[in-house]
């Protein structure tokens, strides 16, 4: 039986190191490619298989589901009721972070949404003609953005 050195041990136990170090590396990568929000603290939802209303809506994805995301969403509160004027603010502000700009706004029930497009990223819908790949839902209290746009209620 042969021996083993301890410098081909320590050799070994290196590369394997490096090895895990990098595959956690690509992990990271690959998750911070997934989520465009990750940023915002909230109730985070992910569209699979389609960009629209009919994708497969998870709440929590799973490493084989990662290729598949085609939006996202997140729900959060508001630290206090917002004016129109606030809302406005808020939305030109979450829009300047992500490099986009508004497109159009409208405003239905009570929630004020605002339609932007960012170069950043490759994706995008088109409504009313007009690129979109971010969409911003404002209530009083309650705000959710979503990419390229929201699907179900807000």
């Amino acid at each position: 039986m042969r021996r083993i050195s301890f410098w081909k041990l320590k050799t070994l136990f290196r590369d394997m190191l490096a090895l895990c170090c990098c595959a956690l590396f690509c992990v990271g990568i690959v998750a911070a490619h997934v989520t465009r929000f990750g940023d915002r603290n909230g109730e985070r939802t992910f569209y699979l298989y389609s960009a629209s209303s009919q994708g497969l809506q998870k709440n929590v994805l799973r490493l084989s589901e990662i290729d598949d995301v085609r939006g996202e969403s997140v729900r959060f509160s508001l630290d206090r009721e917002k004016t129109a004027e606030e809302i406005e603010a808020f939305a030109k502000n979450i829009a300047k972070r992500y490099g986009a700009e508004i497109c159009f706004c409208e405003r239905v029930g009570g929630v004020t949404s605002y339609y932007a497009y960012t170069p950043r990223w490759q994706d995008f819908l088109r409504l009313s003609g007009v690129k979109i790949n971010l969409h911003i839902a404002i209530s009083a209290e309650t705000a959710v953005i979503g990419s390229p746009i929201i699907f179900g209620g807000f």
